[in-house]
């Protein structure tokens, strides 16, 4: 076989895959295999390596055994063919040398997948003036569409799912038919395993949102085998926000269509706008950023593509060729995605426009499952034209939010019971209770005491007023409140004096999914010192008054304040307010 860089490539990628394998774990260190990522990531970005045709992958894995050196062997002539330096080319004849058995994805038949590229064919968004923002969120997403301000087009995800409402959850689940399914349909298949090692696909967007300079790429890193227990096909955390995106896109599509003069098709391909968390630094601002566009991107060709086919799962081997093949086609609908909106920025322009005095300031805090985003805006109104401004510097994001207060009732929970981690029956008690975490939440701080079976049939109660005082659960607030003094902190002097000066108020919004919890509610009462200026926060409860007319549309306003926020024409402009006040 003629070697070259692409097959090298797929090659390595291959075993890899097969390494990584807990059966395969003995035959190399956590240092080969560091060093085998590492020149798989060199490969690709050298020659742009795209992902493997049916039959490119039929012909590298049965060429493996051709270009394998036999065990002993120098190696060297694979080295040369494979382009690899002789450290490479040595481990990789060391590790193959232990490889016998065939690779799995070589055994599953490929199926043809035609793409549909519809909307490659357009250049520009269907239905001018029309923008719809999705609100990718950890555990719920959401979206919202708008011919403008005041002119809403509430989009009902969960009845365009089959189910009812507004939200639709953000989870996926492979099962051990190998077929994926996706959001309602997904925690309903993972209740009927009845099985704490098998779970969904949770939190996915948390692989995007807490991304470091030092956590990989999400298409680098796999999904772990207690979410995908496919022993054939691979997937990583990346492919899973693909075909998630896909499913939000199509979904948004279909309740866009719900609306009386929305056709189907002019639905699917209106401007979209999304909501992004405040990533604290611009590294991460400019990576997570782009990805995220180029995922949306390719989501919508997905969800052309298995229009109709989400429901009762799709399988494995069909979604992977698919994601195969969009990272093959290269071109992308890039004309569909307008910009990536900081969710308190979105919460902004959607809350705080009815003011009614000359000049305002407010602080929005949008609690999520997996952030917490914060932003202080000054609002002016002159001759019934109102303009918000967001001060320099204040927006922030604490990577902690709902998905942290689950975790922590969990360990309240397990340390009353004495749930022990360490043994096999502890462990299945451990697994079950996190399985459950977000409804027993709920309950505890709507009823204000939870009642509560473990698996093992162990009975107890503990009241709100018991967690909240837990020291985990202290410490975590403080986080909260710290958070929220750093993100004043961070603004001039002149600001924090007007802040202080009687009797001005900080008015403070808390919305999203989290934002009912205590913690996040205690964020607008009481004085705050900021830098030995004593500003007093009241909380703000504003609803714009076409939402106080829609009576569903109320009780879910704060989960869909970034949303609806989102499609504003008038966004506040990121750091538009001078650095000092009155200059």
């Amino acid at each position: 076989m003629q070697m070259n860089v692409t097959v090298a490539t797929m090659l390595l990628q291959s075993m890899l895959e097969r390494l990584e394998n807990k059966e395969g774990a003995p035959f190399a260190s956590s240092f080969e295999l560091a060093a085998l990522r590492f020149c798989i990531e060199s490969l690709q970005a050298e020659a742009a390596v795209p992902s493997p045709t049916a039959a490119e992958t039929a012909l590298t894995e049965t060429s493996i055994s051709a270009t394998k050196p036999a065990l002993g062997q120098t190696g060297e002539g694979f080295e040369k063919e494979g382009g690899c330096n002789p450290v490479v080319g040595y481990m990789t004849q060391a590790l193959l040398s232990h490889e016998d058995e065939p690779s799995h994805e070589s055994q599953v038949e490929q199926p043809e997948v035609f793409l549909n590229v519809d909307s490659l064919k357009r250049t520009v968004p269907t239905l001018p003036g029309l923008t719809v923002c999705l609100d990718f969120g950890t555990a719920m997403s959401k979206a919202f569409a708008a011919l403008g301000y005041g002119q809403p087009l509430e989009l009902e995800l969960g009845v365009a799912a089959g189910f009812e409402g507004f939200l639709l959850p953000s989870t996926l689940f492979i099962g051990t038919d190998e077929r994926m399914y996706f959001g309602q349909e997904a925690q309903e298949k993972e209740d009927a395993t009845g099985s704490e090692k098998h779970k969904r696909i949770d939190s996915i967007k948390s692989s995007i949102s807490q991304w470091g300079p030092h956590t990989p790429d999400v298409d680098i890193a796999p999904l772990d085998s207690d979410v995908n227990p496919s022993q054939t096909i691979r997937l990583t955390k990346g492919d899973a926000i693909r075909l998630y995106l896909a499913y939000f896109s199509d979904m948004a599509a279909e309740a866009l269509a719900l609306h009386p003069g929305y056709s189907e098709e002019d639905s699917r391909y209106v401007l979209r706008r999304y909501a992004r968390p405040c990533w604290p630094n611009p590294e991460q601002q400019e990576v997570a950023d782009a990805k995220m566009r180029e995922m949306l991107e390719q989501a919508q060709i997905l969800a052309d593509t298995f229009r109709g086919e989400w429901f009762g799962g799709i399988p494995l081997v069909r979604l992977k060729r698919a994601l195969d093949k969009v990272r093959e086609l290269g071109a992308r609908p890039s004309y569909l995605v307008d910009v990536g909106i900081p969710e308190p920025v979105a919460v902004a322009s959607g809350v705080i426009y009815e003011t009614e005095n000359a000049r305002d300031a407010f602080m929005v805090v949008d609690a999520g499952a997996g952030t917490t985003d914060l932003g202080l805006f000054v609002v002016t109104k002159r001759d019934e034209v109102v303009t918000v401004h967001q001060v320099a510097n204040s927006i922030r994001g604490l990577m902690q939010a709902g998905d942290k207060v689950d975790n922590l009732l969990r360990s309240v929970i397990a340390d009353r019971e004495g749930v022990d981690r360490s043994d096999t029956h502890g462990r299945e008690v451990w697994d079950d209770l996190s399985r459950r975490l977000r409804p027993l939440k709920e309950a505890l701080f709507t009823r204000g005491t939870l009642s509560y079976v473990l698996s093992d049939g162990t009975m107890g109660t503990l009241t709100k007023a018991e967690f909240l005082n837990d020291t985990r659960v202290v410490r975590f607030s403080q986080q909260i409140e710290d958070e929220f003094v750093r993100s004043l902190s961070s603004v001039d002097d002149t600001w924090l004096a007007w802040l202080a000066r009687a009797p001005m108020r900080l008015k403070v919004v808390v919305t999203g999914g989290s934002g009912n919890l205590d913690m996040m509610q205690a964020l607008a009462r009481g004085v705050i010192d900021v830098k030995g200026y004593k500003i007093e926060r009241e909380p703000l409860n504003v609803v714009p008054s076409w939402v106080q007319d829609s009576v569903p549309m109320q009780s879910v306003y704060p989960q869909l304040a970034v949303a609806i926020g989102g499609v504003n024409p008038d966004l506040p402009h990121v750091k538009t307010a001078p650095a000092y006040l009155g200059r």
